[in-house]
């Protein structure tokens, strides 16, 4: 049975163990998000962000000074499970021994994100929705691109990558225009899986490509 207060104000039951202070109901605990972490490997010189809902350039100084650590330390950037990676390139030219670049499980690329990287020399892209406009644009180095399970990727995103020679395309849904544009050192093409999009094999796609001979 309920125990009127001496006030009179209210009752209060018995105790059953659960009372939470505050007067809030105990429930089931609700999962929380997994925390963002950015970690680094010496020996690969990897810096790896994972679980944020942006990273952009004061996340990435953030993390660099939290490790004591300056952008020309890395050579390999890795992004998992990130809502949006945005403003690494131009504004970041202080990244000058980064080679590679991997982000898995990302919503958005955002536009000219790596544009102008001066020492990227490979892009892999598994499970994006959305990459942007000019994304990689004018990274002159980049020799190598892989692209798995991407739902949209935008105009120019990789225009004037001259030094581009391998291209792994599976599962992309849509390019917009002009994607691979003046990428003249392209002489192949490997195609896996469903491909689908404005131009996929036209001459925007693959406009000013001039030394592409072969499509796998």
């Amino acid at each position: 049975e309920g125990i009127t207060s001496e006030d009179g104000q209210g009752e209060t039951g018995p105790d059953d163990g659960n009372t939470v202070s505050g007067g809030e109901e105990s429930g089931g605990e609700e999962e929380s998000a997994p925390e963002p972490v950015c970690t680094y490997d010496p020996a690969t010189k990897t810096l790896t962000f994972e679980n944020y809902e942006l990273v952009n350039k004061g996340i990435l100084d953030g993390c660099l000074a939290e490790k004591q650590m300056i952008a020309e330390d890395v050579e390999r950037l890795v992004f998992k499970n990130v809502d949006e990676v945005s403003a690494i390139g131009s504004s970041h030219s202080k990244w000058s021994n980064l080679g590679a670049v991997v982000i898995e499980d990302a919503r958005t690329i955002g536009e000219k994100a790596f544009f102008q990287t001066k020492e990227l020399a490979a892009v892999t892209l598994r499970n994006v929705t959305t990459v942007g406009p000019n994304a990689f644009g004018e990274s002159r180095q980049v020799q190598s691109v892989t692209l798995e399970n991407i739902d949209y990727v935008g105009a120019e995103a990789f225009r004037q990558c001259n030094a581009l020679t391998e291209l792994a395309i599976t599962n992309v849904k849509e390019f917009d225009r002009s994607p691979f544009s003046y990428c003249t050192s392209l002489t192949e093409l490997i195609l896996d899986g469903s491909i689908q999009g404005k131009s996929i094999l036209g001459t925007t796609m693959f406009y000013r490509c001039t030394g592409l001979r072969s499509v796998i």
